[in-house]
């Protein structure tokens, strides 16, 4: 159900932020991280209101970051949503800020950050520089990006 909601937000779909408001009603007894992964979800559907995506993403930290631990994935995914919501908002040095914390603590994870569907952070940190205008700072981790891409896709993949 989670995923599903994800996929229809992301598509601008009413129902996927309905789905996911569901599915943090149902797991809300759950402190094992999906409940802070689907709220985090639900917040970067919230592209009409970041306002109401901060304050989303903020009570999934506050609620389970300190009981997950800040290295845990659906802390990250949480600090990855109220970064790009802060971002929407201009706040853009804290977004910055968090965005480089959640990459450093990605790296830990590998390939499972792809595989369970979380955002491209490095591609917001980058967005986040260029709004900045750290042009030069932000095509490096542009250029990473693609290399990654290219390893992982190959050359006529249409991601890379």
């Amino acid at each position: 159900m989670a995923r599903l909601g994800l996929s229809l937000g992301s598509r601008g779909r009413s129902e996927g932020e309905q789905l996911l408001q569901t599915v943090v009603q149902l797991h809300l007894e759950d402190i094992e991280g999906d409940v802070c992964r689907v709220m985090a979800n639900l917040a970067v559907i919230c592209w009409i209101g970041h306002e109401d995506g901060c304050k989303l993403a903020s009570t999934a930290l506050e609620s389970f970051g300190l009981i997950l631990g800040p290295e845990h994935l659906g802390t990250l995914q949480a600090k990855g949503a109220l970064a790009r919501n802060m971002s929407k908002a201009g706040n853009f040095s804290e977004s910055e800020r968090m965005f480089r914390e959640v990459v450093t603590a990605e790296t830990n994870f590998g390939s499972e950050i792809k595989s369970l569907g979380l955002p491209n952070t490095p591609v917001s940190l980058a967005e986040v520089l260029v709004m900045q205008g750290c042009y030069e700072e932000a095509t490096e981790w542009y250029q990473a990006i693609f290399e990654a891409e290219l390893d992982v896709y190959g050359p006529e993949h249409q991601y890379t």
